[in-house]
């Protein structure tokens, strides 16, 4: 046995997966909101093989199941403060396991529900607690939280989170919600058709282009609370979202500002940076096709994320998929009717075509524009800043609240 003296066991080390690497990131990222613990993260990382996704998936759910057994524990015990973090970080390490588990896996929807289930299990232990909602939607309720701010009194701002093509309305929480929150905003995160949460519910229900009919209902919901100040609604869109949040805004005066992080104006160019720029002229294939491909023509991963884009937009095959991704697109005439003050953001390590839409977007919305650079130098350069949420809360909500003349 050893004499010496040492720190830990535990080191901080990465992937060289590169995908590995930023869904890492993301992990560790939540952490500063009560999404995780560092140390959790990094012990799941040490007994990862690098871009196995199947290691990935079985100690990420293992440590969600270790430590929604102690949250319970602690619940039986009386110890309320601690049940609620374990909770809400077992709801992140499921989410994560989900991500890397195959589409079609009945596991998948499994660890998403057992995400679902740890945050829900949270949400009454919050005070004042977090309210878990079904908002009236057609075919089926759209599932949400409400947030109330601590210590608000009468109606209050409240901000409207909307996630994107991989976020879970949980984890919209600790994304956006607690910087909120943090500085007196009411919020409400919810997921929409095509969306994480609503996919494990209702499988068959895509995205659809016109998601203005999805925000509709929330808004008329909140509009019916007293303790919503109907002149400070504010709505913010991240990844994704980045193109149905201002596409939601278009002509909707109820919502008196946006936050697109990084805004979106085209959705088929902007998945062109995954697939490639020749990827309308490659032979069409169906989904069932996929398993049969060689690895050599189309890797694992790309196999993952094409059927799962596949189920999120209600295609079968490589061209509709093409073409219905077509619809997802911001018009000049759509920007010229966002009116409300507008906060674009974007991430300088996102890439080419991001910038691009950027500024597409800042030069064609009517109503006055802020713009944000993310950069290196803070560690914020990741897509939608997930090396350092509480950086952009800081920019995303002193803008906010110099709008809505509030400080927290």
């Amino acid at each position: 046995m050893s004499t010496a003296t040492v720190r830990g066991e535990t080191r901080v080390r990465g992937f060289n997966d590169t995908e590995f690497d930023f869904q890492l990131l993301r992990s560790l990222g939540a952490t500063a909101t009560g999404g995780g613990s560092v140390g959790e993260c990094l012990s799941i990382a040490a007994r990862t093989a690098d871009g196995v996704p199947a290691s990935w998936v079985q100690n990420f759910s293992s440590m969600a199941d270790m430590v929604d057994r102690e949250a319970h524990r602690c619940l039986d015990e009386g110890h309320v403060v601690s049940a609620r973090d374990l909770f809400c970080r077992a709801a992140m390490y499921y989410r994560a396991a989900e991500y890397f588990e195959h589409f079609d896996d009945p596991n998948h929807d499994a660890l998403g529900l057992r995400s679902r289930d740890s945050f829900h299990a949270a949400c009454s232990l919050f005070s004042p607690r977090i309210e878990v909602l079904d908002i009236p939607y057609s075919p089926v309720p759209l599932p949400g939280y409400f947030a109330p701010a601590p210590h608000a009194r009468g109606p209050n701002q409240t901000l409207i989170i909307l996630g994107g093509f991989d976020s879970s309305g949980e984890e919209l929480y600790f994304q956006c919600g607690v910087e909120a929150l943090r500085r007196g905003f009411h919020i409400f995160f919810f997921d929409g058709p095509g969306q994480t949460g609503m996919m494990r519910l209702q499988p068959k229900l895509p995205f659809r282009p016109d998601y203005e009919v999805v925000l509709r209902p929330v808004l008329d919901y909140l509009l019916t609370r007293e303790d919503v100040d109907a002149e400070r609604i504010a709505l913010v869109g991240i990844s994704f979202g980045g193109y149905l949040a201002p596409r939601s805004v278009c002509g909707e005066p109820r919502v008196r500002a946006l936050i697109a992080n990084s805004p979106v104006t085209d959705w088929g160019a902007y998945l062109g940076g995954f697939f490639g720029p020749h990827a309308d002229e490659e032979p069409d294939f169906t989904d069932e096709d996929l398993a049969e491909l060689p690895d050599e023509v189309i890797t694992p991963r790309q196999k993952q994320m094409t059927l799962h884009s596949f189920r999120k937009f209600g295609t079968k095959t490589w061209y509709t998929f093409l073409k219905r991704i077509a619809d997802f697109r911001l018009t000049p005439e759509m920007m010229a009717t966002i009116e409300c003050p507008v906060l674009a953001c974007v991430s300088e390590g996102e890439g080419a075509e991001p910038m691009r839409q950027y500024e597409q977007f800042v030069k064609e919305v009517a109503g006055p524009v802020t713009q944000h650079t993310f950069g290196i130098a803070w560690g914020a350069d990741a897509h939608c800043q997930l090396g350092n949420l509480s950086r952009f809360g800081q920019v995303a909500y002193d803008w906010l609240d110099d709008l809505f003349g509030s400080r927290q």
